[in-house]
């Protein structure tokens, strides 16, 4: 799917409290020697994750970087991609942190469960994206 329709998509299903706050990027350098990119997400304007490439070993022999808060640029599409694939259930439980971040954030996902989560368990950006939550639904209620 191409990255505007995926980018499009996604964030047409975020909740009301935050939709105009939050945006997801990606880019490619084609004239770079590598021809690779970055993705980023934006909260009101400023970047608060970067996501470069990786080499392709330092990328594969970490099984266990998004736990640990490494992503490369190609992990935000596809997390994308596979959240639209997936239950909000299966992408509140995912193991992949980003999947579970853009389920936070999703309009399916209501105030109860929002209060319900712990952002302390959670890596960024799922913890980030709990409080935010949580902020708009204090403030509004």
């Amino acid at each position: 799917m191409k990255w505007s329709k995926l980018k499009r998509l996604v964030e047409s299903n975020l909740a009301a409290d935050v939709a105009d706050r939050i945006r997801f990027h990606t880019t490619r350098y084609r004239g770079a020697h590598d021809g690779m990119g970055r993705s980023w997400i934006t909260l009101d304007g400023s970047e608060i994750m970067n996501m470069q490439h990786l080499s392709g070993s330092a990328a594969l022999e970490n099984t266990d970087r998004h736990q640990s808060g490494v992503y490369t640029a190609y992990d935000l599409p596809d997390a994308m991609a596979e959240f639209l694939t997936i239950s909000i259930d299966d992408a509140l439980v995912s193991k992949n942190p980003l999947i579970r971040a853009l389920g936070v954030v999703d309009r399916r996902t209501g105030k109860r469960r929002i209060q319900l989560m712990d952002p302390c368990q959670e890596p960024f950006p799922v913890n980030e994206f709990i409080r935010l939550r949580r902020q708009k639904s204090e403030n509004a209620g």
